[in-house]
């Protein structure tokens, strides 16, 4: 990796202990894995969404004692926007057999403001929810 400025040997270094930055953050959840705050829920998340220079949508797949059945990135799009359609979200969420989930996504920009789009799909992933049971809180 090149790093302007910087000599090959001093980059390389540099770019290892910002893996092991990013490592340190990131956990890999397991089939065992209890989401129930959601910090639990942003570490679960973090490997597939954090760090990530584009926008990424996933849903945590939980069942009825919110243990992690799975964790599936529904869309990966560009560092400005991810397009991600109710219909292909309950999808997984069915697929898998999940009575619970979690949807998120990352902004790659560091904004924290819900756009629209944001609004509009969380209002249509609830009242699809709504329709097929599913619980929210």
């Amino acid at each position: 990796m090149a790093i302007p400025g910087v000599g090959p040997a001093k980059a390389t270094t540099i770019s290892a202990a910002v893996e092991l930055g990013k490592r340190a953050f990131q956990v890999r959840p397991n089939e065992r894995t209890m989401i129930d705050s959601p910090d639990a829920a942003a570490a679960a998340l973090s490997q597939d969404l954090m760090w990530q220079t584009t926008e990424r949508f996933a849903v945590l797949l939980l069942d009825v004692k919110h243990q992690l059945l799975g964790l599936k990135v529904i869309t990966i799009g560009t560092a400005t926007e991810t397009l991600a359609h109710p219909r292909e979200i309950f999808r997984e969420i069915i697929r898998h057999g999940a009575t619970r989930a979690i949807i998120a996504h990352n902004h790659p920009t560091g904004s924290v403001e819900p756009s629209q789009e944001d609004i509009s799909l969380t209002e249509q992933l609830l009242q699809g929810g709504t329709i097929v049971k599913f619980t929210h809180y």
